[in-house]
């Protein structure tokens, strides 16, 4: 029986040295790189083999999962079903937002975002959407290698392709978090927040190679397999929105450089270009039509493109056991719990929400399910973690990295109404809040307001405790409101003035409810006027009363 093994070890050795070595190489596309996904299914259905895999944004998602043993009918299945609205955010989660933060949305709807950093300076947000949702979908998906490092030791050999937001050059990613590196490759600069690996940040590989071809003759490939699903750009397009013009932006810029690296491909080389006319990168809904297409453009080219590569069943049966079989992870049970966290919050409360405890085996989705929420908290710009293992003993390390406007905010909110019967008023609100006066999270709330109706209003509000369930807020209130009350003959109008100060005790029950009780001093002031318009006679009476 080992004789056996051992000549069929010396086989396969002789046949990986005598076949040339096949390298797949994934463009970057948005949601057309799910074409992808259909090119693999036709490779493994006439038995292609691949020994190397590249990818570039999207390419680096679905050549990723393929590369550490997830099939293609598994990452289908993924694209399909997954409600990606859940991890292309452009705000937190509003239904797990805390009480005050609902607050102030509500209060300043379509706002301006604006932000003050721990240096005291005017800053804005790096990205439109925001990262941690999509980064930790990303890592869910590529769980089954939490424990392999060194992407040469996957399933293929693979490596995903960035660039460095600071000079533009490109950064080669192959060893540590699968899920961070395919973040990496993915995202948008002024799209999706950009991600720090080992001290660079990190944006879209497609911005310096949207088909990384010449990574993959580097790495050996004799031949190579390129598939492209680059989007053109609109030379007739209508400049409507920021999403157009960034679209554009990026589409031009993957698209020239996409063409230059076709260059590099010799006559022995392959490429495929699936039809995806009519599909965008933002056409998530799209994924089964697209895959599709991948299958069409690879299943037509295969007997003018590919047949030559395809192997018997015996030869391809040892190339699966060498190259695709993939390596099963066992959850680890939790020595120590290590916080790494700069914000103001304390480890304490951290450590609370979590619910992980030394002695547990960790409960991956669990944990993230966890991180987000403490992430919907608004204060920090991510909520992560890795394990790390010293001296026999695996350590939940929990890394927190503080908001982008994490010393205050400032928000705008401009409103405009008009009965359309005569009556029109205006506001102007703006809102300074300054964040993390102590460790329990304390806030110094401002709003001010101008226009027909004025307020002048300030808080202090105090967590009691670290989970900050309990607080107290102390308050001082300036206002004036205006309001019409119409009717067959006349309009009312009813001014009403405050001023006060009061202090409230409060419990914060969940995201969605507070239970607040307090005592408050306020001087009322109304004024009403009156005017009767009396038609028959062209008469106008005037009549003013003041009200303490």
């Amino acid at each position: 029986m080992k004789i056996l093994l051992i000549l069929a070890l010396v086989f396969a050795s002789s046949f990986a040295q005598d076949r040339p070595k096949i390298a797949l190489v994934l463009s970057g596309g948005g949601a057309r790189g799910g074409a992808h996904v259909g090119v693999l299914k036709v490779l493994e259905e006439k038995k292609i083999p691949i020994d190397i895999i590249v990818g570039a944004s999207m390419g680096s998602f679905m050549g990723g999962l393929y590369a550490s043993g997830k099939t293609p009918q598994e990452i289908e299945k993924m694209l399909v079903t997954s409600d990606w609205r859940k991890y292309i955010r452009t705000d937190f989660d509003r239904a797990d937002t805390p009480m005050r933060v609902k607050e102030v949305e509500y209060s300043y709807q379509g706002r301006l975002g604006l932000g003050i950093d721990s240096k005291n300076t005017l800053v804005l947000p790096t990205g439109v959407l925001k990262r941690q949702p999509l980064l930790f979908k990303m890592m869910e998906e590529t769980q089954h290698t939490q424990n392999i490092k060194d992407f040469d030791n996957f399933a293929i050999p693979f490596r995903a392709l960035a660039t460095n937001i600071a000079n533009g050059e490109a950064v080669v990613l192959k060893s540590g978090s699968l899920g961070e590196a395919i973040y990496a490759s993915s995202s948008i600069p002024g799209g999706l927040q950009p991600i720090n690996i080992n001290g660079v940040d990190l944006v879209d590989g497609g911005v310096s190679d949207n088909i990384p071809i010449q990574l993959a003759k580097d790495m050996g490939a004799d031949i190579v397999i390129a598939v492209d699903v680059s989007e053109n750009f609109d030379e007739e397009i209508d400049i409507n929105s920021y999403f157009v013009v960034l679209g554009q932006m990026v589409n031009i810029l993957m698209r020239k450089n996409a063409n230059k690296s076709i260059q590099k491909l010799t006559d022995k080389d392959i490429l495929l270009t699936p039809d995806l006319k009519g599909f965008n990168g933002l056409d998530a809904h799209k994924y089964k039509e697209i895959v599709q297409r991948g299958y069409d453009i690879a299943k037509e080219s295969y007997e003018s493109k590919l047949k030559h590569l395809s192997l018997s069943d015996e030869e391809y049966e040892l190339y699966k056991q060498k190259h695709r079989v993939a390596k099963k992870r066992v959850s680890p049970i939790i020595d120590a719990i290590e916080i790494q966290n700069p914000t103001y919050i304390s480890d304490d409360s951290i450590l609370q929400r979590i619910s992980v405890k030394v002695g547990d085996r960790l409960d991956e989705k669990l944990l993230r399910e966890k991180l987000m929420h403490i992430y919907n908290m608004t204060i920090f710009d991510s909520v992560e973690y890795k394990l790390k293992e010293i001296d026999g003993k695996t350590i939940l390390v929990i890394i927190t990295t503080p908001s982008w406007n994490n010393h205050a905010d400032i928000r705008f909110s401009i409103g405009v109404q008009d009965d359309f019967e005569g009556q029109s008023s205006y506001s102007f609100k703006a809102g300074y809040t300054m964040f993390g006066l102590n460790q329990y999270g304390a806030q110094w709330k401002n709003d001010f307001e101008i226009g027909e109706n004025q307020k002048a209003y300030t808080e202090f509000y105090q967590p009691l405790d670290s989970m900050q369930r309990y607080y107290l807020k102390p308050s001082i209130l300036y206002e004036k409101t205006i309001e019409y009350f119409s009717y067959d003959s006349g309009t009312v109008e009813l001014e009403t003035g405050s001023v006060g100060a009061s202090i409230g005790v409060g419990a914060n029950i969940g995201t969605d409810y507070q239970l607040e009780i307090g005592i408050g001093s306020f001087k009322r002031i109304q004024l009403i006027f009156q005017q009767i318009v009396l038609l028959k006679h062209n008469i106008n009476l005037d009549l003013c009363m003041l009200q303490f």
